[in-house]
Order: structure tokens, then C-alpha cells, then sequence
């Protein structure tokens, strides 16, 4: 199974935090064969990290921004979006703040990925 974990750059969990949600979802980290994330900060560092601890072959992508301007970041989720089986976004909600990971979210839904979100507020 392919995931796509994302979130907000100024949060700061650890790995064992989202080892811990997976596990709640019903997966293990041995569940997953790929992790994709963006290369935003915050909880994307925690994935890679989490990754390396368990051996999941991991790669980290940004929006191609000098390409693509100002659709950069749509155009990146829409690419993503076709490529995973499976979203998990730990983010504030906060839409307006968090324009590229609403970009996730619905491009993610609109090609039928499961998506799920973990608030922190």
C-alpha cells in the first residue's frame, strides 16, 4: 500500500505519534511498502523519520514552483493524488492557511483515495 502522509509545517509530533495513528487506523508500519510526503517541515520531517525507523522506502517531493508559478502546489496534488492508495494528513482544518493541503485533500477525494485527517487544534 502506497500512503501520502502530509501536514501542518508547525507541528511538532514524533514518529511514535503517527506510528500511533496508523495504529488506530488498524495498520502497522509493516503494512506500508511506500511513504510520499513534501518536503514542508513540521510533520513531513516526522514521517521521514518514521520511515527510516522501520525501513519504508520513503521519498519527499515539493512543488515545482519555477514550472508551474503560482498552480504549483494543485498541480503537484493532482500528480499525487493518481499515484497513492491511501492520505493521512495531521494539520490544524485550517483551509484558508493551509491552501497546498486542501489542494491534497480534494484532489485526493476526487480520485477516490481514502483520506484521513488528525486535527490539532
Amino acid at each position: 500500500m502506497k500512503w501520502l502522509i502530509v501536514g501542518g509545517s508547525d507541528i511538532v509530533i514524533t514518529s511514535e505519534f503517527i506510528e500511533g495513528v496508523l495504529l488506530n487506523l488498524g495498520f502497522t508500519p509493516m503494512d506500508i511498502k511506500h511513504i510520499t510526503t513534501t518536503q514542508q517541515g513540521g510533520v513531513d520531517l516526522y514521517v521521514e523519520c518514521c520511515a527510516d525507523t522501520h525501513e519504508i522506502d520513503c521519498d519527499t517531493v515539493s512543488p515545482d514552483w519555477f514550472k508551474h508559478s503560482i498552480d504549483a502546489p494543485a498541480i503537484l496534488a493532482q500528480q499525487l493524488s493518481a499515484e497513492v492508495d491511501r492520505l493521512l494528513v495531521i494539520w490544524d482544518g485550517d483551509k484558508e492557511n493551509g491552501d497546498y493541503t486542501s489542494d491534497l485533500i480534494d484532489a485526493c477525494e476526487e480520485e477516490g483515495v481514502l483520506v484521513n485527517e488528525v486535527l490539532m487544534i
